[in-house]
This record gives C-alpha cells, sequence and structure tokens, in this order.
C-alpha cells in the first residue's frame, strides 16, 4: 500500500506571457508505474510545462512512492517439541495439536509455515509425571503472537 509521496524539489520557478501565468496553478507529471513494488520506488520524473511557459530549472523531480506492506494474519496448527527431556523419559504420544495466530506483513505471511515456527516446552529437571505446561514459539522476524490456544497442555512424562 502507498503510505507517501515525496517530490523534489517541491517548486519549480518558470516564467511565461500573464495570460499563461494565470491559467498556471500545478504542474502534470509523466505517470509513475508502481505496480508490483513491495519497497519504496524512487524515479526521475520529467516535468512537462505548459505551451507558452518555461524553466530556467532542470525539468526533472525526484519522486519517491513510499510503499509498506499490508499486515495481516494467519492461524496455524503446530505440533510441540520437547526440548531438555531426561533421557530415559518420553512424552505421552497423544499430545494435542496448538493453535496458534500470528500477524505481520502479508509479504512474510504468504510465505509462512508451520515448519517456520518452532513450539516447545521446556521440561528441564521435570521426573515422569504429569504436568500443565506453557508452549514457547520461537517466530520468524516480523512475525508476531496474537494468540495461542490451548495456553496450556497437559503433558505426561513416562519412563521409556
Amino acid at each position: 500500500r502507498v503510505t507517501g509521496i515525496m517530490v523534489s524539489p517541491a517548486t519549480i520557478s518558470v516564467e511565461g506571457t500573464l495570460e499563461a501565468l494565470q491559467q498556471f496553478d500545478s504542474l502534470d507529471l509523466e505517470p509513475l508505474d508502481i505496480s508490483g513494488a513491495q519497497t519504496d520506488v524512487t524515479r526521475a520524473v520529467a516535468v512537462e510545462l505548459p505551451e507558452g511557459l518555461s524553466s530556467d530549472d532542470r525539468l526533472f523531480v525526484t519522486v519517491v512512492v513510499q510503499i509498506s506492506p499490508i499486515d495481516g494474519t494467519v492461524t496455524l496448527e503446530l505440533t510441540p517439541q520437547f526440548i531438555n527431556l531426561l533421557d530415559g523419559l518420553k512424552p505421552s504420544p497423544d499430545l494435542p495439536t496448538v493453535s496458534v495466530t500470528v500477524s505481520g506483513p502479508l509479504p512474510v505471511l504468504n510465505t509462512l509455515t508451520a515448519d517456520d515456527i518452532i513450539l516447545t516446552f521446556d521440561v528441564e529437571g521435570l521426573g515422569a509425571g504429569t504436568y500443565d505446561l506453557e508452549p514457547v514459539l520461537d517466530l520468524p522476524e516480523g512475525v508476531m503472537q496474537d494468540s495461542l490456544r490451548p495456553e496450556t497442555v497437559s503433558v505426561t512424562l513416562t519412563p521409556g
């Protein structure tokens, strides 16, 4: 989406007949194609003076079209991974998936897959038993967590 347009120089001195100057209040620039642009576009654009006007200034301006990605959200179902699991223990095999809703720029979200987000349970120091654990997310740059369902998961660690 276009978030701003800057033109430099902002003014150009023109001269001409009184009649031509009285009919003149702005300059038209040649069209600038920004289709498909995902970042700012900077172009030198020719200034076209109306008939009867002239200028000693250069007849090109620099146009900067500021473009920012549109933000969106996406929800993914993730299977948790375990870190710091003690040797000889294994998690219960019937773990639910965790629904993660994240937001960020659409160009990033459009390429995001479940493999790009790491959902872990840190079970450091936990022995055999049942625990309510909060998942921890590792998200790619520019992506933010909006929600996590469920917020805690009951996990059973058994000797294996």
